[in-house]
């Protein structure tokens, strides 16, 4: 199965099994891993972009934008940040309609695009958030995944990883085995990304200049 159908089909069937988001508990609104994710990119500005006063910020994948708002409230009380340019991306063209439909804060400017981030590249931006996807890709689509951040030309990338496990692969994205997930850590082989800028709980933050090609 291909990708992107393996990826529409859990999202059509809530494989992930949450009465709050196709997306799955992990796009829960109050699921710690978004508390973790919204601690770390605050960290993250505060300490890196703290001159900022716009914010080009990239979402890939966006999953169904149940949380979103909660990270845009965070940015716009909590650094120097007035305006959040927002570009969504996922490989789910569904989700165009659930885009269309969420509510829309002032100061964000809002775009999506259906986008298979293993094959292209996102607009250049300040940072980008990858919550909840390598723990789903195999090796090979998360060094090619890597590599399209890098060659975005942005800047960061905040992603969860996790420490104290062994690195397994996933070969195919089977129709018996939707939804598959295992953790990921980023500073283990085969990736070796050793040199994060920040980390918070599950998550880690990287300067994109700074990592090569996988």
């Amino acid at each position: 199965m291909n990708i992107q159908n393996y990826f529409t089909k859990i999202y059509q069937l809530n494989s992930w099994q949450s009465n709050e988001s196709k997306s799955g508990p992990g796009s829960e609104r109050n699921n710690n891993t978004i508390c973790n994710l919204i601690n770390i990119v605050l960290n993250l500005i505060n300490m890196n972009l703290v001159d900022n006063t716009t914010l080009t910020l990239v979402d890939c994948p966006c999953g169904d934008f149940n949380w979103i708002d909660l990270l845009f409230s965070s940015i716009l009380k909590n650094t120097k940040i007035k305006t959040i340019k927002y570009y969504a991306y996922d490989i789910v063209p569904d989700l165009l309609e659930k885009f269309n439909s969420i509510t829309k804060i002032d100061n964000v400017e809002y775009n999506f695009n259906v986008l298979d981030i293993t094959t292209q590249i996102p607009i250049k931006s300040d940072l980008i958030i990858c919550k909840e996807l390598f723990i789903h890709l195999s090796f090979n689509d998360i060094k090619k995944t890597i590599n399209n951040f890098i060659n975005s030309e942005s800047t960061y990338f905040v992603s969860n990883d996790f420490e104290n496990i062994e690195n397994i692969d996933i070969n195919e994205y089977k129709n018996n085995c939707l939804g598959e997930c295992r953790p990921v850590c980023l500073t283990l082989p085969p990736f070796n990304l050793c040199n994060y800028i920040i980390d918070y709980q599950d998550y880690k933050g990287y300067n994109l200049k700074n990592i090569n090609l996988l």
